[in-house]
């Protein structure tokens, strides 16, 4: 075997020497490790490896050999064992490996960095065909003017007619004088249902819904006054006007008596029929000026109107 043959076994201590003599220099001993430090670089300071210390039997692991040889010829086994030719040609060949080992990192770092840029240029075309085919996909209608609603023209307002001289009359059949007739002749709290069964009529929900009606007018023009909830009886005020409308109307019915004797002053004649028909309108109105001193509105006459019509039939029929 040659000096120059690569050793299949060599020792630990041999292996050490042939470090040296590429300039490695021993350091700190560590139990069964060597540290070895490599020559300084340029402005780099020398590589620390430790190897197996000479002392020990057990041979330095391939990975050791390898990674010696890769720092000293770079990689050339043969070169390594030959040892150095002389201190220039080693330091030329470390150099050259070291350069080398420089060169193939940045080729490496330029082909990742080729590799990154391309990738994101790729995705950045797939994104950009995304963003074209959801564009064409939902494309946004065209946005168009909102156009106020018309407004609704306001029905002007309906003035209150005059009051005409023949009243109409509610569609309801129970009217407020029909009730005010039922308390007044009762004089009694009643609810609904007792005006309904005094009137004849069936207790339906629309007949005592209008007789509840009646109450809440009654009572506003203080002719009814609430026990409790949903009961009513007249007040002394609707005695009081109800027997005013008994005595007018009994007035208006019986006849002037002749006086039992002639006095100074002048006969006054008796009215005859005819005149005493027309002054029923005349005491209707004086009765509704006594009713409702403060007067009242247009809107009130579906009330007032049934009444007036009663009013009248009564002092028809009495007078018949």
């Amino acid at each position: 075997m040659s000096d120059t043959a690569v050793p299949s076994h060599p020792s630990n201590r041999r292996f050490i020497n042939q470090m040296m003599a590429w300039g490695w220099v021993p350091g700190r001993k560590n139990g069964k490790w060597q540290k070895m430090i490599g020559p300084p670089i340029g402005a780099m300071k020398g590589v620390e490896i430790g190897v197996a210390a000479a002392s020990q039997h057990d041979a330095n692991p391939t990975t050791v050999f390898m990674e010696v040889v890769k720092l000293t010829t770079g990689g050339d086994m043969e070169a390594f064992w030959a040892g150095p030719p002389d201190a220039t040609a080693w330091m030329d060949m470390v150099m050259q490996a070291a350069e080398r080992e420089k060169q193939a990192k940045i080729a490496e770092e330029q082909r990742q960095m080729a590799e990154l840029t391309e990738r994101a240029q790729r995705q950045a075309v797939l994104d950009a065909a995304k963003r074209r085919r959801e564009e064409r996909v939902a494309s946004p209608k065209p946005v168009l003017p909102k156009t106020p609603a018309p407004t609704k023209a306001r029905k002007p307002r309906k003035e209150e007619p005059p009051m005409p001289k023949a009243f109409l009359r509610e569609p309801s059949t129970i009217k407020a004088n029909m009730v005010f007739e039922v308390l007044v002749t009762n004089d009694r709290p009643m609810n609904n249902r007792a005006v309904a069964k005094e009137l004849g009529v069936d207790p339906t929900s629309q007949n005592l819904t209008d007789i509840n009606n009646r109450f809440v007018y009654l009572q506003g023009k203080g002719l009814a006054e609430r026990v409790m909830n949903g009961t009513y009886r007249a007040t002394q005020k609707g005695h009081a006007i109800a027997a005013r409308i008994q005595h007018d109307v009994s007035r208006v019915d019986t006849p002037a008596a002749k006086p039992s004797a002639p006095t100074a002053q002048a006969a006054v004649p008796a009215p005859d029929t005819q005149v005493v028909y027309e002054s029923i309108d005349d005491t209707i109105e004086a009765v509704l000026d006594l009713l409702l001193p403060k007067g009242f509105r247009a809107a009130d006459l579906r009330f007032i109107a049934p009444w007036v019509d009663a009013t009248k039939a009564m002092i028809d029929q009495v007078q018949r």
